[in-house]
């Protein structure tokens, strides 16, 4: 999968939010970024509606302060239940992730950015998957 940059999770802060928004407007000739973060560890994963994948990811590498931010970050995989049924995600899996960023203001479910998934592979390592 081609993408445009690799982040870690820690770096997705309203600063980034912003900057990433004079990009804007995403179309056919300015396609929206897309993001790989590599050696994430999940929290928990669930399904929505029975088609959607939801994890929940640790924001922080292993010793990393978390500066403030809230201690993990939501991703949303739309469709994807039936990837994680192919490879089962649990607490403590390392991953790698290929997303889009989104800032979630849904009154009921809002809770600032949200990676949503491209692509994910388990087992993450710097060389392995995406």
């Amino acid at each position: 999968m081609e993408f445009d940059g690799e982040l870690a999770l820690d770096q997705l802060t309203p600063n980034f939010w912003q900057a990433l928004q004079q990009l804007q407007p995403f179309g056919m000739g300015n396609p929206e970024p897309i993001f790989v973060a590599r050696e994430v560890r999940a929290i928990e994963s669930r399904i929505l509606k029975e088609k959607h994948l939801k994890l929940k990811l640790h924001r922080y590498g292993a010793g990393q302060i978390s500066g403030g931010l809230s201690r993990s970050v939501e991703a949303l995989g739309w469709r994807m239940a039936e990837r994680l049924a192919q490879t089962p995600v649990t607490g403590g899996d390392r991953m790698n992730l290929a997303f889009r960023l989104e800032l979630n203001n849904h009154p009921d479910f809002g809770g600032g950015l949200q990676l949503i998934l491209q692509d994910f592979t388990l087992g993450g390592t710097a060389s392995s998957g995406i």
